[in-house]
């Protein structure tokens, strides 16, 4: 029925997952994705990249975008730069919404956008789904003509780094937006 779930009750065999692979325990906001799976060879990676976007990702029709949402921001990035490995460009978004799972209050999620044409193909190509039903929407979304809006081509900068940048190269910043939700009070990212 195309649904994956395995449930480990051996504290053994979790404790040796653990330490010959790396992995952590515990919620998806704690723990990350390993740092050694982003060091595979390409094919390995891609196989990765399949059974993650198959579990977690999804193809929305209306915006013709492949979208990913994780509670793990180091996640989020990690999966990010190893698209840009297969040349798939992505924008990286803080959004607030429920656990998909539960009423609780909105919380901060990071989502993952893959938009534009050339990288949709080199999706298709390269990653693609094991699900039959995503594939397919995947396939249709390849097929129609692309109206959906390029992915931002974006190095996240502490802005420190910027600013000495442009001192260093004796030029000024002449804006600087700050993107922020009042209601949350937070800063996003500053463009200059």
């Amino acid at each position: 029925n195309g649904r994956f779930d395995y449930l480990v009750r051996n504290k053994a065999l979790v404790k040796f997952l653990q330490i010959r692979y790396g992995l952590l325990t515990g919620n998806s906001r704690k723990s990350s994705i390993p740092m050694w799976v982003f060091s595979l060879p390409n094919k390995k990676l891609g196989v990765f990249l399949r059974s993650f976007f198959t579990t977690e990702g999804n193809v929305n029709d209306r915006s013709g975008q492949i979208a990913l949402i994780q509670a793990n921001k180091k996640s989020i990035y990690l999966i990010g730069y190893s698209l840009k490995k297969f040349g798939i460009n992505n924008s990286i978004h803080s959004i607030w919404k429920r656990a998909t799972n539960s009423n609780s209050p909105k919380r901060e999620y990071w989502q993952l956008l893959i938009s534009d044409a050339k990288s949709l193909h080199i999706f298709k190509e390269k990653i693609g789904f094991d699900l039959p039903y995503k594939q397919d929407k995947l396939d249709r979304l390849c097929m129609r003509p692309h109206k959906g809006k390029k992915s931002d081509r974006v190095v996240p900068l502490r802005f420190s780094l910027i600013s000495d940048l442009f001192d260093v190269l004796g030029l000024r910043i002449k804006h600087v937006y700050l993107k922020k939700n009042n209601k949350h009070k937070k800063l996003g990212w500053i463009f200059a």
